[in-house]
């Protein structure tokens, strides 16, 4: 086999050119061939910045950018970003300069918060579903308090027939105006394998106030609980997080 035709069967290769200094990704140059082609396709990414402040929106007169999750690449129009080396579930925002061109890549560290004591606690109003009267019980007893969100250490109980279940979990809780998916408990029912999710999603209403909704959903024989519960938390210490705080829309 001549040379020319041993180049031609090669597996295409992957090559990039990038320079990173602190958390910023210089402009760097891809070439891979696309699915489907067999010419080689160069791609040039702007430069990307990586911002670990877990920001769920973006800053005055920055354009909102779309995160391609199979691409680990924030997109804009025909624009895209360096590669993301983060994990997916922790980028919460990516903005497009459209000035610089730059693009900025909003992603949770869970180590930048500050740990604080609290203690609150608080129960649901009794839920009646097709399958039982739910109650919920929780209680918050520590937090990790940031610019742009908090996560809480949370117990969570409940009661729904005969199943009388506790778990606790971090939970995080986004500085946004809208639900966001903040956390998931889990409870084992032995010996039947049956396991119950909750689900919870979390929203700032007020300076002071919190809305949790948590959605329950069983498995094997306790498939029949499909509910929901919504719960509002006041409270002074989480005023103290909030204050001053930039809340997204």
């Amino acid at each position: 086999m001549g040379l020319v035709s041993a180049l031609m069967l090669a597996a295409p290769l992957v090559f990039q050119i990038a320079a990173v200094e602190g958390s910023s990704i210089a402009r760097s140059v891809d070439v891979s061939a696309a699915a489907g082609e067999t010419d080689l396709a160069a791609i040039v990414s702007d430069p990307t910045d990586l911002l670990p402040d877990g920001k769920t929106c973006c800053p005055s007169g920055l354009e909102p950018a779309v995160y391609a999750a199979k691409n680990h690449r924030c997109e804009y129009g025909s624009r895209v970003s360096a590669y993301v080396a983060v994990s997916d579930d922790k980028v919460q925002a990516c903005c497009f300069d459209v000035k610089a061109p730059k693009f900025y890549v909003h992603y949770l560290d869970l180590e930048k918060g500050l740990r604080v004591p609290v203690e609150i606690r608080g129960s649901s109003p009794l839920t009646k579903g097709d399958f039982c009267s739910l109650q919920l019980y929780y209680g918050i007893e520590q937090a990790n308090v940031a610019n742009n969100w908090f996560s809480v250490r949370m117990s969570l109980g409940f009661d729904c027939a005969n199943y009388h279940k506790s778990s606790k979990e971090w939970i995080t809780i986004f500085f946004n105006r809208n639900y966001l998916h903040a956390g998931r408990f889990t409870y084992d029912i032995p010996p039947f394998g049956t396991i119950i999710y909750a689900d919870v999603a979390a929203k700032i209403i007020s300076a002071g106030t919190v809305g949790l909704k948590f959605h329950l959903q069983g498995s094997g024989i306790v498939s029949g609980l499909n509910q929901t519960v919504e719960v509002q938390i006041e409270n002074d210490t989480l005023k103290g997080f909030l204050k001053d705080k930039e809340i997204c829309a």
